[in-house]
């Protein structure tokens, strides 16, 4: 919205924090340059992904004994705490035993740290679609997070 051209950001190199996405005003404070993200409401990420892994989401499945496979998650916009990073989501999705999906379950609660769950990414499939809300991610095998629910 504030004319900037559109560049490739990396936000995190190689496990690493690079640095923030701007509008005109933050990158000014900062005394950075603007990244093109500056929109009316404020700063947003535009076409943001997680570059793929080499791996096939059936191959990374087939490495958990027990676990769960989320395909849903609901109350983003309500359960996180944008400073902190904590989140609670009502979620859904496939258990997972001896590496196989098995069967669905819904009405569970995901509670974890956006943060502390970046750091126990353990594999990155090779299967990322874009889609049209510009924000995107292959599958994520994560070490640990909290579940709740029957």
């Amino acid at each position: 919205d504030e004319g900037v051209p559109c560049q490739t950001i990396e936000i995190v190199k190689d496990g690493v924090f690079t640095g923030f996405l701007h509008n005109l005003r933050s990158a000014n404070f900062f005394k950075q340059s603007p990244t093109g993200n500056g929109f009316k409401h404020g700063i947003s990420p535009v076409n943001l992904h997680l570059v793929e892994g080499n791996s096939s989401e059936k191959e990374i499945i087939s490495t958990v004994e027990n676990g769960i496979y989320i395909t849903d998650v609901n109350g983003l916009h309500a359960g996180l705490n944008p400073i902190s990073g904590n989140f609670n989501v009502q979620s859904s999705g496939f258990l997972i035993e001896n590496g196989q999906k098995t069967k669905p379950v819904t009405l569970f609660v995901l509670s974890s740290n956006f943060y502390e769950m970046l750091n126990n990414i353990e594999a990155i499939a090779n299967n990322l679609e874009p889609n049209f809300n510009g924000i995107a991610a292959p599958s994520l095998k994560i070490k640990e997070v909290q579940i709740s629910g029957k």
